[in-house]
């Protein structure tokens, strides 16, 4: 019987892998930010900031606060891990 060679060379490039965290955090930030920016605009009752365009629909505050927790929760999982 015979052996395959097993590959055992990483998958990804880590230096791939840190810039696709970097663009990860960047886009975490940015969803908690202009989430933010729209919850202000209900607290504040300031209609520009619920939406992009007075033609289109008003993103709700609960949509809102469940687009702060989901980039939240992606900052959380691009966080490196202690050993």
């Amino acid at each position: 019987m015979t052996r395959e060679a097993v590959d055992t060379r990483p998958i990804a490039d880590e230096a791939a892998t840190a810039k696709l965290q970097t663009v990860s955090r960047f886009g975490a930030a940015l969803i908690v930010a202009l989430s933010a920016t729209v919850l202000a605009g209900w607290i504040f009752d300031i209609p520009a900031l619920t939406t992009i365009d007075p033609g289109f629909a008003r993103m709700s505050a609960p949509t809102a606060a469940c687009f702060i927790l989901s980039g939240i929760s992606l900052r959380l999982l691009t966080q490196p891990r202690l050993q």
